[in-house]
């Protein structure tokens, strides 16, 4: 019983491994280098939302809106029929498309990287969940074989 134990957890920490190896470089994929660079400490605005806009607040994602402030820390999303642009320090006005999102994070020397990723659809599918369901299913397939080694009837 030990010893069957022992292998399940093995091939259930090595799924796990697999999953985040394969997950880690799909959700880089979609990473664009900053758009902006600004000095720390430096505010922005939105300066337009239409359609669907959320900016993160204290509860959450709440409704964007014109002269919305932003700052570290900042994320405005969009939805599929959202749009918006935003002005961040003096120079920095950048447009954020339908299904994708903008956000300001800090950099190693302090200044603040504005950074623009969009979504790509695959058909309503969302990839993280296709890697679980297929992880899942192997583990599910080994499994099954572990159990076979242990004849039914002799």
């Amino acid at each position: 019983m030990k010893q069957r134990f022992a292998r399940i957890s093995g091939v259930v920490a090595i799924a796990v491994l697999t999953q985040v190896l394969v997950a880690a470089p799909a959700m880089a994929e979609g990473e664009q280098d900053c758009i902006c660079i600004v000095a720390a400490g430096t505010v922005g605005s939105v300066t337009s939302a239409t359609g669907w806009v959320k900016l993160n607040g204290d509860t959450g994602l709440v409704d964007a809106s014109s002269n919305a402030p932003l700052s570290l820390g900042s994320v405005l999303k969009t939805g599929p029929a959202g749009s918006a642009s935003a002005t961040v320090g003096g120079g920095c006005n950048v447009s954020v498309a339908a299904l994708s999102q903008m956000s300001i994070t800090a950099l190693e020397d302090g200044r603040m990287c504005v950074r623009v990723t969009q979504e790509e659809p695959v058909a309503g599918i969302d990839p993280l969940v296709v890697v679980g369901g297929v992880t899942a299913l192997a583990v599910g397939v080994v499994v099954v074989g572990l159990g076979q080694d242990d004849p039914v009837s002799e």
